[in-house]
């Protein structure tokens, strides 16, 4: 008998019935993730990407040139490379200049390309950290 109050309540069978609870609510999920992507890529053409050369020595270099990049109101991801001396940077161009990336970076203390890390910035940096005696300028 209770299964028959069951069915009246349930009415007919939907997708999501069919699948299962977690189920249903995972493929909310994911169609709500990938209508939010689709929107934000979509937003006017907005999002950009650049590479430019920042200069360090190792993993710790590569923390703090991230995080640096990162802290930038506007930067969606930084990605830096040790082996190339190159950063890729994803931001919203209606929210931040790039010049404000390269700046946080060298406030860190490493040099970009655009912006020289001042000497006390630099000299902040863990002694394995400093990159300019295997850089020089040339």
């Amino acid at each position: 008998m209770r299964q028959n109050i069951h069915r009246k309540h349930t009415g007919n069978n939907s997708i999501i019935q069919g699948m299962g609870i977690k189920a249903g609510v995972m493929l909310c999920v994911v169609l709500f993730t990938c209508l939010s992507v689709a929107a934000q890529t979509s937003s006017s053409g907005r999002i950009k990407q650049a590479t430019f050369t920042v200069h360090g020595d190792c993993a710790m270099c590569k923390r703090r040139i991230e995080d640096a990049a990162m802290s930038v109101i506007g930067v969606r991801s930084a990605r830096w490379d040790n082996e190339y001396q190159l950063i890729m940077v994803e931001y919203d161009a209606s929210l931040v200049k790039l010049d404000k990336v390269h700046q946080a970076i060298a406030n860190a203390g490493h040099d970009t390309e655009k912006i020289k890390a001042s000497r006390k910035a630099y000299n902040s940096l863990p002694e394995c950290c400093r990159y300019r005696k295997k850089y020089p300028k040339k």
